[in-house]
């Protein structure tokens, strides 16, 4: 018997979910991640997304395994989060506002709630046993991910929806961890292993067990480590020692990092942010007003760029002090395709700032601007000074997984990515190795000084003349 078309396979889960939802259509959504996305659309309501995990043939990283009920126990949080504070004292006033304007999403995302930029999780099921079944189907928030859009964004939609980007990142980061342990998000919040992918333990000596861990030293230790042995165990040619003798070298810098923030690790890329452009097919029933305004470079960054980066920054300020807004009629960030990688750390984590080029000075201004309501959470990057060696041990670990990824899942043009991958990770272990222990430059000998190992000792040309 032949196997039953992946359509109907969906029809049929979708009909034990419930045998009164009628659906008019099915269709495939292209996933930035692993998952399988399928766009329900209903006769009656909006339509619903539902998530599949990858196929059980599919080798995953050990850092890939349970995203469905990662994404469930993240949303789910993120929803008690946001109902708490609604029903708190201080914020009536934009609950009313929601009610009034009948759209309490963009109403909410006009505030620094992040609930308006949420999908609603309508139902979550892991059913294991001789048919393991494992879902997520919400109602997603509206809008179209940035890399499908019909038209490429015009350079002021750009300068835009970096803006909005950066402040999405912001909102992201103020919410904490609520055990205060740092870790990825399945362990801190307890998600049971994956019932379609085994093994069960994701890593050993991991730290589900014990619910994350209490530092983000060892936290981020266990996620290098884990990408580590994902490509010993492929026999995959990377430079470990030397990537592990960097760690540990920096990892004492990673206790600065105290506050265990929530991080969607691929929040900002083009592939996992949805927009909603006007003129494309999606009306919006309220206006929406941001003031952007050119600024000198915020405290927040200077730490964090480099000399050489800090120089590129002038080629974008030569366009001079521009104000813009963003009202009805402009383009809008209305929230992420998905939200299964996630981990409770440093905001740095996140893989837009590990990208090159770095993130535009519009990105920083929307993340460096305190959002109302947050005003007493000024800098959300800790030790600044040093953030920028933290971020080049991150980079290193992006570049890892990037370059694994390639070999865990080969694909026609993988070749090209695996190249640029390594020359992203050659390129991160030589700044590295220009830095000594104390997280300084290395000095430099000009051109024709004598090595210290081969100086004559102190005495010796002294001894010669006697002669």
């Amino acid at each position: 018997m032949a196997a039953a078309p992946p359509e109907r396979s969906v029809l049929s889960l979708l009909n034990g979910i419930s045998p009164r939802l009628s659906v008019q259509e099915l269709e495939v959504v292209p996933s930035a991640r692993l998952q399988r996305l399928y766009n329900v659309k209903v006769t009656e309501g909006p339509s619903l997304l539902l998530a599949l995990p990858p196929p059980t043939v599919m080798r995953l990283l050990r850092s890939e395994k349970s995203s469905i009920g990662s994404e469930a126990a993240v949303l789910k949080w993120l929803s008690a989060v946001a109902r708490e504070k609604r029903t708190s004292p201080a914020s009536g006033s934009k609950e009313t506002l929601g009610r009034t304007t009948g759209d309490s999403s963009t109403s909410e995302r006009t505030t620094h709630s992040l609930s308006g930029y949420l999908p609603i999780l309508v139902r979550h099921e892991s059913t294991g046993g001789g048919l393991a079944t494992e879902y997520n189907l919400s109602r997603p928030s509206r809008g179209v991910a940035v890399s499908a859009l019909s038209r490429p964004l015009t350079h002021r939609e750009r300068r835009i929806v970096d803006f909005q980007v950066g402040q999405l990142l912001r909102r992201i980061s103020t919410q904490v961890s609520p055990t205060r342990r740092f870790g990825i998000a399945a362990d801190v919040l307890s998600v049971p292993p994956s019932v379609v992918h085994n093994p069960a333990r994701r890593l050993e000596g991991g730290l589900h067990e014990s619910r994350g861990a209490e530092s983000w030293r060892v936290a981020f230790h266990n996620l290098m480590e884990a990408i580590l042995r994902d490509g010993e165990d492929l026999t995959i040619m990377l430079n470990y020692s030397t990537i592990r003798r960097h760690f540990y070298r920096f990892e004492h810098l990673l206790d600065a990092v105290t506050e265990p923030r929530l991080v969607v690790l691929d929040a900002g890329e083009d592939s996992n942010t949805l927009v909603i452009r006007p003129g494309d097919g999606i009306n919006r029933s309220q206006a929406k007003l941001i003031s952007v305004r050119k600024t000198s470079g915020s405290p927040e960054r200077v730490g964090i760029r480099s000399e050489d980066e800090r120089a590129v920054e002038s080629d974008d300020e030569d366009e001079g002090e521009e104000e813009y807004t963003i009202s009805k009629g402009q383009i809008e960030v209305t929230g992420l395709r998905q939200w299964s990688n996630c981990i409770f750390g440093d905001p740095l984590l996140a893989s837009v700032f590990s990208k090159r080029p770095r993130p535009s000075q519009d990105f920083w201004r929307g993340f460096d601007k305190p959002i109302p309501g947050d005003e007493r959470e000024p800098t959300l990057i800790e030790d600044t000074p040093n953030a920028h060696i933290r971020l080049l041990l991150y980079e290193c670990y992006h570049a890892v997984v990037s370059l694994v990824g390639e070999f865990y899942r080969p694909q026609n043009d993988g070749g090209k990515r695996e190249l640029a991958a390594r020359k992203h990770l050659g390129g991160v272990l030589a700044r590295l190795e220009e830095l000594d222990d104390s997280g300084g430059q290395r000095r430099r000998r000009m051109s024709g000084e004598m090595s210290p190992a081969k100086r004559p000792r102190s005495g010796e040309d002294e001894d010669d003349s006697d002669d």
